[in-house]
Formats: C-alpha cells, sequence, structure tokens
C-alpha cells in the first residue's frame, strides 16, 4: 500500500535518512537528529553511515551541547568497532567531513589534546 511506500528500498537508505537528520541540524534540533541517528538502525533497519554522524555531531556542535556530542562519539566508536569484518574502523571513518567534524567539536567542547591527537593519527595515516 501507499502508506508503507517508505519502507521500499528507495525510502531506507542511509541518503533519505542523512536528508532528514540535516533538516533537524538546520532546524536547530540536535537531541531530535541524534534520537533519529539512535533509531535508524534500531528501529528502520539502515545502517548509519559517516554522513549521518557527521549531520549529527555538527548538529551537537552547532548547539554547543558537549554532552550529546560525547554520547554521540561513544555511539559513533561502537558502531565503527562493530564494523570491522565491513572493513575495520578505517572502512567506516573514511570521511574528510567526519574528520573535521570531530576535531572541531573535540576542540569547542574542551578536549583539545584529543583533537591533536585524532589529528596526529590522521596524518600519519
Amino acid at each position: 500500500a501507499k502508506r508503507d511506500a517508505w519502507k521500499e528500498e528507495p525510502f531506507r537508505s542511509a541518503y533519505v535518512f542523512n536528508a532528514a537528520l540535516d533538516a533537524m541540524r538546520r532546524l536547530h534540533r540536535p537531541t531530535d537528529a541524534a534520537e533519529l541517528l539512535q533509531a535508524m538502525r534500531r528501529v528502520h533497519g539502515v545502517a548509519p553511515d559517516h554522513a549521518s554522524f557527521g549531520i549529527a555531531l555538527a548538529s551537537a556542535r552547532e548547539a554547543g551541547d558537549a554532552r550529546l556530542f560525547l554520547e554521540l562519539l561513544r555511539t559513533l566508536c561502537a558502531e565503527a568497532g562493530g564494523r570491522r569484518g565491513e572493513g575495520g574502523r578505517r572502512g567506516f571513518l573514511v570521511s574528510d567531513r567526519l574528520h573535521s567534524e570531530l576535531i572541531a567539536g573535540l576542540g569547542f567542547f574542551g578536549e583539545p589534546r584529543r583533537a591533536l591527537r585524532l589529528l596526529s593519527q590522521l596524518l600519519d595515516t
């Protein structure tokens, strides 16, 4: 039925969810963005990708919500760690936008050593 059209493959992709995440970011609704990110796999069966995390992290940083940013960082680490059989952490953490968002957010929220360590690790690879 047409009411279930979103369940079809074109609608059940990270691209569609990323558009919704970005809309929430632009509307300054970081908590809603984080909740959607968490629900992507659990409720909708769509795995968040590096862009999903970049958008959600940007939303938390732009809102100045350090607690949410660090919560999303923990989720990102768990997700990346769970993908080892699919190319490992490097296979998931490939996005320049995600890298820059992590570095900017860590610096913004008073974690300059962690930001510099991440930058150093990226420069070494």
